[in-house]
């Protein structure tokens, strides 16, 4: 599969890896980091899942590739 590649803001270059080259490194930064971090991390999601929701969706909206995958429904 070919892989795409997309601009950050500032014009630098991201390739897409493939899902299972992601799903590894998510799992091996998991393992690296100590469970009262990501107790941490947890907690504060939690508590401002909303606000991150909010950020998220905005960020989203503003970039014309990424909001054509995004719906009211």
């Amino acid at each position: 599969m070919p892989r795409l590649i997309l601009k950050k803001p500032g014009g630098v270059c991201m390739r897409h890896k493939d899902k299972d080259q992601l799903a590894a490194e998510w799992q091996a930064l998991l393992e690296r980091t100590p469970k009262p971090m990501r107790q941490a991390v947890e907690t504060l999601v939690e508590s401002q899942c909303h606000t991150f929701a909010d950020r998220f969706y905005s960020v989203m909206m503003e970039d014309p590739h990424a909001s054509l995958f995004l719906s009211n429904d």
